[in-house]
C-alpha cells in the first residue's frame, strides 16, 4: 500500500510549516522521570494517558486522542510491559520548544521510556502540529512495532525515533511525514538501535530525509521502500545525541546498513553524512602564537574562519581544554577544482604554482584527538537523486567509511551524447567543504569547523561489483577521500581536489573498470595488472609518483595518458 500523507486542508499545512519553530527555550539536562513538567507552566505530568504498571498489561483503551500544546498523548513508564492491538492515536498541539520536543520525545503521540517494553501491532498513530508518533528513550527500553501506519505533519514531526540507548524494531509500516525536519526513522544517541523492515514510507518536507542516524547509534533499514520529496535518502549527524545521559560516551560514531533498499532523494545527497560541533583540541605551548589569549569559562568554541588570528581571544570548552590557532603557509603545486559548489555540479581542473603566504592563511588545531569514523553500508540497493543539484555521497567536516556493495547510485541526467556517455558530469562523493544549514534546506557556503577535516585522515568509500557514475572530488582544507573500485565494479566519472592538504586517491582492481569523463587529478594511483583498466577517452590522468610507487608517463586506452606530477 503506497504511505499517505493524512487529508489536511490546504491552509492548515500552510500554516503549520510557516509556524516558527522554536529552539532557543530552556534545555532540560536529563529527561524528568515520569515526563514531569519541573520547568513546566503546569506543575502536573505532561501525559494525558499514562500506563504505569510494574507487570504486563494489556490496556483495554485502544483509540487515544489529544489536542493540546506540550502535551503527551500515552506515557509508558518504568519497567512496564505494555502489549496493545489495533492501537490508534491522534495527537494535535504544537510544542512550545522544539529541542525538548526532539530530545526528550515532549509533545509525542505515544512516548514509551525507562525500560519499558511494548508490543504495539495494527497501529495507526496521527499526529499534526509538529508532533513526532513514536518516540523511545533510555537504556533497557524495547518497542516493536508491527503492521500499521505512521503519520505526520507539521515541523519536526518524526514518525518513529530510538532515542538514548532504546531499541525500536518496525515492521510493516507505512509512514509518511508533511512537516520541515520530519524524518520516517530516526536513531540518536549513544546505544540506540532502530531497525525497520518491509516497510513503505514518504517524507514531504523540505529537510526531511527518509532516515536520520545520530552520534552513537545503529541503524538498519531493510527492504525499505522510501521516497524523499525534498531531503536526502539518508543523513548522518555524528555529533548528534539529543538528550543522551552522557556527552562522553558519544565517541562511538553512528553505524547504517541499508540492504535492499530503494527510493530517492529529492535535495542535496542521496546520503549526506556530517559534524557540526566544535572538536576539542589540546594546545601545543611551543605553537607559535601571535597575541593570542585562551580562557577556559565558557562551553561553546566561536571563532571567525575568515579572519586572521592576530590578537584573538578564544574560549575552550572546559577548564582542562584550551585552543590554539596559528596561521600556516603552504607553498605547493596544489589542485584546485573549478565550478562545483553546493548548488552546481559541473566539474574542472587545473594546476596552481606556489601561492604567497598572505593568501595561505589557514586555521589550523594544534592537536586534535582523532574520531572514530562515521560507518554506512549500501547494500543490493537503489537511491535515485532527482534534484539536479544534488550528488550521490556528501561528507563535512568528519570522516566516513562508505561501502557500496551490489548496489546503484543513479544521478540523473538532462542529456547525453551521441556515444551513449553524459554531456555533463555529476558528482558521486564529495569530502571536504560545506555544512548542512539546521533546517537542511541548502549547504552552507563555507565550512565552519575544519577542525576534524584537517586530522588528514582518509574518507574510504568502497564500491563492490557496482555500477557508479559520477566524479570524486575533494574540496576543502584537510579533506581526503580513498577510493576504491573494486570486485568487477564499473565507474564513469572523473576526480579532482582543491584546498591545502587536499587529496583523492583511487584505486582499481584488476576486475573493475573506470570510464574518464575529464582530465583527472589523484594524490596516490593504485592499478592492478600490468595494463590499467582505464579507458581515458582522450583525457589525461595526473598522478602523484612518489605517493602511488611509480613513474613516468604511459599511455592509457582510450588515446590519453597518465602523466606524473608532484602534487
Amino acid at each position: 500500500m503506497e504511505p499517505a500523507i493524512p487529508e489536511v486542508a490546504d491552509e492548515i499545512w500552510t500554516d503549520e510549516n510557516a509556524e516558527p519553530v522554536t529552539w532557543n527555550r530552556t534545555k532540560f539536562r536529563t529527561q524528568p522521570e515520569p515526563l514531569q513538567a519541573r520547568t513546566h507552566p503546569r506543575p502536573s505530568s505532561i501525559a494525558m494517558w499514562v500506563v504505569k504498571v510494574d507487570k504486563n498489561v494489556a490496556m483495554d483503551q485502544n483509540s487515544f486522542e489529544v489536542d493540546q500544546d506540550d502535551m503527551v498523548a500515552v506515557s509508558v513508564t518504568n519497567g512496564t510491559h505494555w502489549n496493545n492491538t489495533n492501537v490508534a492515536v491522534s495527537k494535535l498541539g504544537r510544542s512550545t520548544n522544539a529541542y525538548n520536543a526532539e530530545a526528550w520525545g515532549f509533545n509525542s503521540a505515544v512516548n514509551v521510556a525507562n525500560g519499558t517494553h511494548a508490543f504495539l501491532s495494527n497501529l495507526n498513530i496521527t499526529s499534526h502540529n509538529g508532533a513526532i508518533g513514536l518516540f523511545a528513550y533510555g537504556p533497557g527500553t524495547q518497542v516493536r512495532a508491527q503492521t500499521g501506519q505512521v503519520a505526520s505533519t507539521g515541523p519536526v514531526g518524526h514518525a518513529v525515533v530510538a532515542a538514548a540507548g532504546s531499541w525500536v524494531e518496525a515492521g510493516g509500516l507505512t509512514v509518511a511525514t508533511g512537516g520541515m525536519r520530519s524524518s520516517a526513522g530516526a536513531a540518536w544517541g549513544v546505544g540506540s538501535r532502530l531497525r525497520i523492515r518491509e516497510s513503505t514510507a514518504s517524507t514531504a518536507g523540505v529537510g526531511s530525509p527518509c532516515l536520520h542516524a545520530g552520534g552513537g547509534s545503529l541503524l538498519e533499514a531493510r527492504n525499505l521502500s522510501c521516497e524523499a520529496g525534498r531531503a536526502p535518502f539518508l543523513v548522518v549527524d555524528a555529533s548528534a545525541l539529543r538528550g543522551s545521559r552522557s556527552r562522553a560516551r558519544s565517541a562511538r560514531a553512528p553505524r547504517v546498513l541499508l540492504d535492499s533498499v530503494s527510493g530517492s532523494a529529492g535535495m542535496l545527497a542521496a546520503v549526506v553524512i556530517f559534524d557540526n560541533s566544535s572538536t576539542p583540541v589540546v594546545a601545543n605551548k611551543t605553537s607559535p602564537v601571535a597575541n593570542a589569549t585562551t580562557k577556559a569559562t565558557s562551553t561553546a568554541i566561536t571563532v571567525n574562519r575568515a579572519s586572521p588570528v592576530s590578537n584573538v581571544t578564544v574560549k575552550a570548552t572546559s577548564t582542562a581544554t584550551a585552543v590554539t590557532w596559528t596561521n600556516t603557509m603552504v607553498a605547493r603545486p596544489k589542485t584546485t577544482v573549478v565550478g562545483v559548489s553546493a548548488n552546481s555540479t559541473a566539474l574542472s581542473t587545473k594546476t596552481k604554482g606556489p601561492q604567497p603566504s598572505a593568501k595561505a592563511t589557514t586555521v589550523v588545531p594544534t592537536q586534535i584527538r582523532p574520531l572514530p569514523p562515521v560507518r554506512v553500508t549500501i547494500k543490493d540497493s537503489e537511491i535515485k537523486i532527482r534534484d539536479t543539484t544534488v550528488a550521490g555521497v556528501w561528507i563535512a567536516n568528519t570522516r566516513a567509511r562508505v561501502q557500496i556493495i551490489r548496489s546503484s547510485l543513479i544521478l540523473e541526467h538532462n542529456d547525453t551524447n551521441t556515444d551513449g556517455t553524459v554531456g555533463e558530469s555529476r558528482v558521486l562523493v564529495r569530502a571536504g567543504g560545506a555544512l548542512p544549514t539546521r533546517d537542511m534546506d541548502k549547504f552552507t557556503e563555507e565550512p565552519r569547523k575544519p577542525a576534524q577535516q584537517l586530522q588528514h585522515r582518509p574518507n574510504v568509500i568502497t564500491a563492490q561489483e557496482s555500477t557508479l557514475e559520477g566524479d570524486v572530488l575533494a574540496a576543502g582544507d584537510g579533506s581526503w577521500v580513498d577510493w576504491r573500485v573494486t570486485m568487477g565494479s564499473t565507474w564513469v566519472g572523473t576526480a579532482g581536489q582543491s584546498g591545502n592538504r587536499s587529496r583523492v586517491d583511487v584505486s582499481l582492481s584488476a576486475t573493475s573498470s573506470w570510464t574518464m569523463t575529464g582530465n583527472a587529478h589523484v594524490s596516490r594511483l593504485r592499478v592492478e595488472g600490468k595494463v590499467p583498466n582505464i579507458d581515458s577517452r582522450g583525457f589525461m590522468l595526473y598522478y602523484n609518483a612518489s605517493m602511488s610507487g611509480m613513474a613516468g608517463t604511459f599511455d592509457l586506452p582510450g588515446g590519453g595518458r597518465a602523466v606524473a606530477v608532484d602534487m
